[in-house]
């Protein structure tokens, strides 16, 4: 009992007290690595749309001096008002893509939320590009803006570019929201393995932590690692590399023995050495691993 008299949490209480904690330190760490793709799609993207404007701009330019023309403002401010415009939108583009990313489970709604977002952002922009036309054309061209046609004309043209626009904008914000979770659920592991002498493994669509202790060998296959414990085998999606900085990093000894495998030096029992200048060590669970010349030297 706690000092008011109620009853605290009993030993079998502790797993899925701890369970939970876990869940909602991974929840806030997604979180995090969302906001911090997001800004970084937004910098990235904004820098796309104003080498884009440019890169037109000057072509456009470069093009009517060609022809005879001189193109003065006319080229700058056509394609800035239409960047001007998407830049005014991207954020609400990208914060749609976060708010509903295309990923498994849930892909079907995000298709139609997307759908609709792409006809509302291109007639946004089309309207947007209009009036700001409208307002600069006199102001630095001398004439009034008349277009290229009727209003829904020009959306229907400019519908295909902005898809464009609209897909790529949100392709670079899966890009990086993947990159970056997966940036910080690295530094997460080893922050893990370093303070709490635990070892994360991402199993299937399960994260499962174990002291580093209780790992007594592990051997490559393919990208992922067959990690071997005391009580059971797990098939994690890590290098070995990885996972024997991972248990460095917890304290324990981890010692190579293959391109291939590793052990923890604790649960060597018997090295049987070979004809050909390697080696096979027995482990505590009598598992047998071989050991190549290249690596025996550290046994």
């Amino acid at each position: 009992m706690n000092a008011t008299g109620a009853r605290g949490p009993g030993a079998a209480d502790w797993p899925a007290m701890r369970h939970n904690q876990l869940t909602r330190q991974d929840h806030d760490r997604d979180r995090a690595a969302d906001r911090r793709a997001w800004l970084m799609a937004l910098g990235a993207c904004a820098i796309g749309v104003v080498a884009a404007v440019t890169i037109n701009a000057v072509s456009l330019a470069d093009e009517m001096a060609r022809g005879g023309g001189a193109p003065g403002l006319y080229p700058y401010v056509l394609e800035g008002a239409s960047g001007a415009a998407i830049l005014l939108l991207l954020p609400a583009a990208l914060a749609l893509g976060a708010a509903y990313p295309l990923e498994p489970g849930r892909w079907r709604v995000s298709l139609i939320v997307h759908g609709v977002g792409l006809i509302a952002f291109a007639a946004l922009h089309t309207g947007l590009m209009t009036g700001f036309r409208s307002l600069l054309w006199p102001l630095l061209l001398d004439r009034p803006y008349q277009g290229f046609g009727p209003l829904a004309q020009t959306f229907i043209y400019e519908l295909r570019k902005d898809a464009l626009a609209y897909i790529s904008f949100q392709a670079v914000l899966m890009l990086l929201r993947a990159l970056t979770r997966a940036r910080m659920a690295a530094a997460a592991m080893h922050m893990d393995a370093r303070e709490g002498g635990l070892v994360s493994l991402r199993c299937g669509g399960r994260e499962i932590r174990l002291p580093a202790g209780e790992i007594v060998s592990a051997s490559a296959a393919g990208n992922y690692a067959q990690v071997r414990t005391a009580s059971g085998l797990h098939l994690a999606r890590i290098p070995l590399s990885e996972l024997a900085l991972m248990l460095e990093e917890a304290g324990a000894d981890p010692v190579r023995l293959h391109r291939s495998h590793l052990a923890a030096r604790a649960a060597i029992r018997e090295i049987i050495p070979g004809a050909d200048g390697g080696a096979r060590v027995r482990l505590s669970d009598s598992q047998e691993l071989p050991v190549s010349r290249r690596y025996r030297a550290q046994l």
